[in-house]
């Protein structure tokens, strides 16, 4: 059985990178005063989160669209299985909007959502939005379910986020909530 896509190691690295990057910033900063140490510290997290969080981002997008054969977007997604303790991302897949659905594959298989089950869609917080780089967008499902997911298109966090917003305005007009798109709604608390 050939070794997963979304493995512990990519899940690791992608928060142990930035935090070694933080460590040996924050070393070299202890002889500034507490204040710049404090602002220094953000901006060594932001800097290390936002370059290296996707730790071989791109290598994932080419394995999984080869695996599954799909031409759509790289998201990160929480769907009826927590987020790992490693990563805010249970699963990584490719998204594909069609007409009147959405369809998630990933290397565990496919998730089709249509758009008649899809009741709204809102924004939350993530644990990237702390450092502002990421964000839930979230469908609410008749089911009672939410499929929750932020895109991975870009090598960088802050790039990515950027496509996040547009893609959670693309998605309100798809949806036919452009009150939605108007707005862009406000981010809600999330505990995920």
């Amino acid at each position: 059985m050939p070794p997963r896509i979304w493995n512990l190691r990519r899940q690791l690295l992608g928060n142990v990178i930035p935090l070694l990057f933080g460590i040996v910033v924050g070393v070299f900063m202890f002889v500034l005063p507490l204040a710049l140490r404090i602002v220094a510290g953000i901006a060594a997290a932001y800097f290390g989160i936002n370059v290296w969080g996707f730790y071989e981002n791109e290598k994932i997008d080419r394995e999984l669209r080869k695996l599954t054969q799909s031409n759509g977007e790289l998201i990160g997604f929480v769907y009826l299985q927590p987020p790992t303790m490693y990563d805010a991302h249970a699963e990584v897949g490719i998204l594909t909007v069609a007409e009147s659905y959405l369809e998630i594959s990933s290397e565990r298989g496919g998730i089709v959502l249509n758009r008649s089950d899809i009741v709204a869609l809102n924004r939350r917080y993530n644990i990237h939005s702390v450092l502002l780089l990421g964000g839930w967008i979230v469908l609410e499902l008749k089911n009672g379910s939410e499929f929750k997911f932020e895109s991975r298109k870009f090598p960088t966090m802050h790039m990515s986020k950027l496509r996040t917003d547009q893609l959670f305005l693309d998605l309100a007009l798809w949806h036919g909530e452009p009150e939605k798109w108007r707005s862009m709604a406000k981010y809600e608390k999330s505990p995920a």
